[in-house]
């Protein structure tokens, strides 16, 4: 995505020919202190890079019993949350509205707030009143009652927008793009067989009403179409199936919906098949290069149709372990453990150079989906979580600087600070390389940030590595 000039990025250009007219014209290129202050003139001159993609992750709760410490710690910056119910908030239909704010757990928009942590708040479940259906409360809202719906959107932002709570980004339910269900879950459910985009056109609809009453609420205001599950390509089926789900964000579109939205949120996950992470290679989405950058490829492809360009969040995310099938299922040992601390290095890199704007890990806290949390069930860091804490502490002051293509059998990446170049490195799954480092080679770390000493420059990679480089 091209890099817009903001007011603030035209202002440090400037602000950077200046100083280096005063200083005497000294070249972009080497210029880096003066008077003993390190002033980086050469990042501002050369289109200051935007910030990194924020890492995230999401939590049941946020406190300290569901590891906000540890949320803290790592550094993360988004923290997405089941914030609002609308069926608790609003259960009755009266006139005015009366809004039951009690049932809402203000106390962990706090906690995020008072340790700049930046909640991205999933609003879910319409009341009995407002479903088209009556027994599904995460399926269609009733169009007569969509009204209301942008009446409750607005009233929620108004209590919710500035501090102590400063919710800013509103995800408009979660996997909208499953089968209808007759039953209250957390995901979906707005998907119908019988329309051709599998009920994308009444989500689209609701959008467009929805969308302006949080703007007018707060023009500052994000809102996020929620995560869309993409079961598989409908433009390259896998064999015996019709992917219902990828037709979805196509219904939005054809609603005329394109305007309605800030952000397309989605999800991907990866699975452990016993000894191997099926991510790049999973059928459903290996043709357009794995579950994570596939589907981002597949959502802007469809945006594309239709002019329309918003950017991607992963809002879910993780290595998730095989399903209890009642035979020989046994639970994860160490080799999972360690493949998922070294997929969390491979989702959040490859995301970042895929411009993929945030990486949400689902979840923080333990025991987690399928094994797949950074914590246990005692909310002790997983190796997962010290390699995300890792990550976030080499990479997070960063800017992406492109793809490494010296070793032309390894996956890499480079990044810059003014102090370093960092490469991360890692060769394809289940195989080793041995490499030859560059001469300006500082350090080398593993994935979870144990330092390596190469023999004489050279290395053998068996997973992530961390190359440190002089500037």
């Amino acid at each position: 995505m091209a890099q817009k000039q903001t007011p603030t990025r035209l202002v440090c250009r400037i602000a950077c020919l200046v100083l280096l007219g005063l200083l005497g014209g000294s070249s972009a290129g080497v210029l880096s202190q003066e008077v003993g202050t390190a002033l980086h003139l050469p990042l501002i001159y050369n289109d200051y890079p935007p910030p990194p993609p924020s890492w995230g992750v999401q939590m049941s709760v946020i406190d300290d019993a569901h590891g906000l410490q540890h949320a803290i710690q790592s550094g993360t910056h988004w923290v997405r949350y089941v914030a609002f119910e609308w069926d608790q908030i609003e259960p009755v239909r009266a006139t005015p509205a009366r809004y039951e704010w009690h049932t809402v757990d203000e106390q962990s928009l706090r906690n995020a707030h008072d340790n700049d942590l930046e909640v991205l708040a999933i609003v879910l479940f319409a009341p009995t009143w407002a479903r088209l259906y009556p027994d599904s409360a995460c399926g269609p809202i009733d169009p007569g009652q969509l009204e209301r719906y942008g009446a409750f959107l607005s009233a929620l932002v108004q209590r919710y927008k500035d501090p102590p709570y400063n919710v800013k980004h509103w995800e408009l339910g979660n996997e909208p793009d499953m089968q209808v269900v007759n039953e209250r879950r957390g995901h979906g459910c707005w998907g119908e067989d019988r329309y051709e985009t599998f009920g994308g056109e009444a989500y689209g609809e609701m959008l467009k009403l929805a969308y302006p009453a949080i703007k007018a609420a707060d023009p500052e205001a994000q809102v996020l179409i929620g995560g869309l599950l993409l079961d598989c390509d409908p433009a390259h089926p896998p064999e015996g199936q019709t992917c219902p789900s990828g037709r979805f964000l196509e219904g939005i579109l054809d609603a005329g919906a394109g305007n309605a939205f800030d952000v397309v949120s989605y999800h991907g996950y990866a699975h452990w098949d016993g000894t191997h992470v099926v991510d790049v290679d999973n059928p459903n989405w290996q043709h357009r290069g794995g579950v994570s950058v596939g589907k981002a490829a597949f959502l802007r492809e469809m945006m594309a149709r239709y002019t329309v360009d918003k950017p991607l969040m992963l809002t879910e995310g993780s290595l998730i372990y095989p399903r209890d099938t009642g035979g020989d299922w046994v639970p994860p040992d160490d080799t999972f453990y360690d493949a998922q601390a070294e997929y969390v290095v491979r989702l959040y890199v490859r995301n970042w150079a895929n411009e993929i704007e945030a990486t949400i890990w689902y979840t923080l806290d333990g025991p987690g989906w399928r094994y797949g949390s950074l914590l246990d069930a005692q909310q002790a860091p997983r190796p997962a979580y010290e390699a995300y804490r890792f990550m976030i502490q080499e990479l997070g002051d960063a800017w992406y600087e492109g793809p490494v293509t010296r070793y032309v059998n390894l996956e890499g990446y480079a990044f810059g600070t003014p102090e370093k170049r960092t490469w991360v490195l890692w060769p394809p799954q289940d195989t080793t390389w041995n490499v030859v480092l560059p001469s300006d080679m500082i350090r080398v770390y593993d994935k979870l940030g144990q330092e390596i000493t190469p023999s004489e420059s050279s290395l053998t990679l068996t997973g992530v590595v961390y190359v440190e480089l002089a500037r």
